[in-house]
């Protein structure tokens, strides 16, 4: 049985779907994406294909994170739930689990929150990061 990480990242204009194994974030490493899919908004979601990365005993834990409230919504509402438990749905993140040093963190987008948790897995402590994000709108931070 393998611990697999289902990630599902809605964007205004696409969804992105990846399989990831679970790893020790200590190791400073992101985890490998096993799979990946894409799906354009309002498009059919490939929920068949997503299901078929995995063994029937693999342990998935999901979570659902996006600049597109409804498409989140989309996501949750047809997610396979006979097959695995309902997702993590990271919306609020600066409530949940990051502290965020902004004085209006609500403004930034959780896609933008995400990259920056991703960085800060691995870069080192003292060097600082650009990120540059390109989606519907290319941001950098």
């Amino acid at each position: 049985m393998a611990d697999r990480l289902l990630a599902v990242d809605v964007g205004n204009s696409r969804t992105k779907f990846g399989l990831f194994e679970v790893v020790d974030l200590s190791s400073r490493r992101l985890p490998p994406c096993l799979r990946s899919a894409v799906a354009c908004d309002g498009g059919e979601i490939p929920w068949p294909d997503v299901r078929a990365w995995v063994e029937a005993t693999d342990a998935v834990r999901g979570v659902v994170a996006g600049a597109n409230p409804s498409g989140v919504q989309r996501v949750l509402d047809t997610w396979p739930a006979a097959d695995w438990p309902a997702p993590l749905v990271v919306d609020r993140p600066f409530e949940q689990v990051l502290h965020v040093s902004l004085t209006a963190p609500e403004k930034v987008g959780v896609d933008r929150l995400l990259n920056a948790v991703a960085v800060n897995i691995v870069r080192d402590v003292d060097r600082p990061a650009v990120i540059v994000s390109t989606g519907t709108a290319t941001t950098v931070d």
